[in-house]
């Protein structure tokens, strides 16, 4: 299972004190997890992507999770990981509400 720990974080091009990082699982999906989010450095918030697009649509949930502990975003890692496989053209054009 990944972790937060398992993560590279690289500075954001204009926000350096913004980290951010992409890890790929084997059912097709991504999280897109970030930290240093308004002078918050121990918070993370995480996204469920596929492919180059955010996700919104799964049970995990229907927009970007945050203001997370370490905790809480290993947690949110584990359940994208654990969604069944999803093909490209699976992925609704959806913005979330």
């Amino acid at each position: 299972m990944a972790t937060i720990a398992d993560l590279d974080f690289k500075p954001h091009k204009y926000m350096p004190q913004w980290q951010f990082a992409r890890i790929p699982f084997n059912n097709g999906y991504e999280a897109a997890v970030a930290r240093g989010f308004w002078g918050e450095p121990n918070k993370y918030e995480v996204s469920v992507m596929h492919g180059d697009a955010p996700c919104y649509d799964t049970p995990v949930t229907d927009d970007v999770c945050g203001h997370l502990t370490k905790r809480q975003a290993n947690e949110i890692l584990r359940q994208i990981e654990a969604l069944p496989q999803r093909k490209k053209q699976e992925v609704p054009d959806v913005q979330p509400g």
